[in-house]
């Protein structure tokens, strides 16, 4: 696809390519969108749609290199592969009669509800999700299935430590967790700025 249009114009000839009733009819809309500057390549699936998703995703590599859509790469190949499962995805929860809309806008309500409950009961706790994910990553490596458990129980820890220093270094005040945390939290964000700035002018 040239290199000067955008999603708008690939949604576009994607719809034109669906839209296709015989085999000669979708050769010219191949013809015509290659005039365009747009390589295009089509994929048949019929039977069972489920059991068939992982025969599309294949379909749809082999047709997109048949068609020069792609190159003969991993990355292209990769690309092509995630991108026609995405769809299919989108496609499937459709299939069995789940409105992606509403589920996607109720679950981000949710999210936000259990949010907004969690600031009003415990306040703002800030930089938690900053400090603690780029310590785990830096002791332990980027193996997500690692990083991701320990950063939630290291930031629960975490946050009682500082509730606790709160609590008693300033006795018999008691100062609020979140400004101890932005102490913290503050200087390790700015070590961070610097960090990245430093590597990307080198």
């Amino acid at each position: 696809m040239d290199s000067a249009m955008g999603s708008r114009e690939a949604a576009r000839a994607a719809l034109e390519m669906c839209m296709s009733r015989s085999r000669d009819e979708e050769n010219e809309c191949k013809l015509r969108l290659r005039r365009q500057g747009i390589a295009s390549a089509a994929v048949d699936c019929g039977g069972e749609f489920i059991s068939s998703m992982t025969r599309i995703v294949e379909r749809a590599v082999v047709a997109a290199k048949r068609e020069g859509v792609i190159n003969e790469s991993h990355l292209e190949e990769g690309a092509v592969a995630g991108a026609a499962h995405e769809a299919l995805v989108q496609v499937m929860n459709k299939a069995l009669g789940m409105n992606v809309g509403a589920c996607r806008l109720a679950m981000l309500g949710l999210a936000a509800v259990l949010a907004g409950a969690a600031v009003s009961f415990a306040g703002l706790l800030g930089f938690v999700g900053l400090i603690i994910p780029h310590l785990v990553r830096f002791f332990v490596g980027h193996d997500n299935r690692i990083v991701l458990p320990l950063s939630a129980v290291s930031g629960a820890a975490f946050v009682v430590v500082c509730d606790l220093l709160a609590r008693v270094l300033f006795a018999p005040y008691e100062v609020p967790v979140g400004i101890l945390m932005a102490f913290l939290g503050g200087p390790f964000f700015i070590y961070l700025i610097l960090k990245n700035r430093r590597g990307s002018l080198e």
